[in-house]
C-alpha cells in the first residue's frame, strides 16, 4: 500500500513539475486551471475561491496557501478514487497516476492488456477496482511498468497525430 507520506513526497511532485500553478491557456480544453486541477471539470473544489480573490495572477504562479488542497485533490479524487493507493509499486502508481491526470487513461484497455501481455485473468470490470489493483501487484514491477509505458507512448502518439497542436500539452 502507498501511504500519503509516499504519494506528497514520491509521486504528486513528478505530476506537479509539470501541471506548474495557475494557467488561463486559449486552446486548452480545461480552461482556467491550477496545479492541473480544471475549474471546468472541479468548479467545487475549495482553491477556486482564493483564486478569484487574487486575480490577476500571473501564468504558473504558485499560491503557497492552497498546496494542502491540491495535495488533498489529488489524493482523494485521483489517487484514491481508483484505489492507485493499494498498488505495492510506487512506480506503477506514478505511471497510473500521471497517465490518469495528463489524459487517455483506459481502465479497460490496461486491462485488456494484461490478459494480452501478461495471460492473467481479470475481471473486465473497465475500472481500476480492487481485484484489478490485486491482479497488477503480482506481476513483475519492471516488466508491468515497460508494458504501461508502452501504452503511454501509443495513447501520446495517437493524440498527437490526430491533432498536432495538442503536442504543446
Amino acid at each position: 500500500m502507498i501511504s500519503f507520506a509516499q504519494f506528497k513526497t514520491k509521486i504528486l511532485p513528478f505530476v506537479l513539475k509539470v501541471e506548474s500553478g495557475y494557467a488561463n491557456v486559449k486552446g486548452d480544453k480545461g480552461g482556467e486551471t491550477y496545479r492541473g486541477i480544471t475549474r471546468k471539470n472541479h468548479p467545487e473544489w475549495d482553491g477556486w475561491k482564493t483564486i478569484d480573490k487574487k486575480k490577476p495572477i500571473a501564468q504558473g504562479k504558485v499560491i503557497p496557501e492552497l498546496e494542502e488542497s491540491v495535495d488533498k485533490y489529488y489524493w482523494d479524487f485521483e489517487f484514491n478514487l481508483p484505489e492507485f493507493d493499494m498498488l505495492n509499486s510506487i512506480n506503477v502508481a506514478l505511471i497510473l497516476f500521471d497517465w490518469r491526470i495528463h489524459g487517455g487513461l483506459s481502465p479497460s484497455k490496461v486491462q485488456k492488456m494484461l490478459t494480452q501481455r501478461f495471460k492473467v485473468k481479470n475481471n473486465n470490470s473497465g475500472s481500476f477496482d480492487r481485484d484489478t489493483i490485486l491482479l497488477m501487484n503480482k506481476i513483475n514491477e519492471k516488466q508491468l511498468s515497460d508494458a504501461l509505458l508502452d501504452m503511454r507512448r501509443e495513447k501520446i502518439a495517437s493524440i498527437i497525430k490526430k491533432n498536432p497542436s495538442h503536442v504543446k500539452f
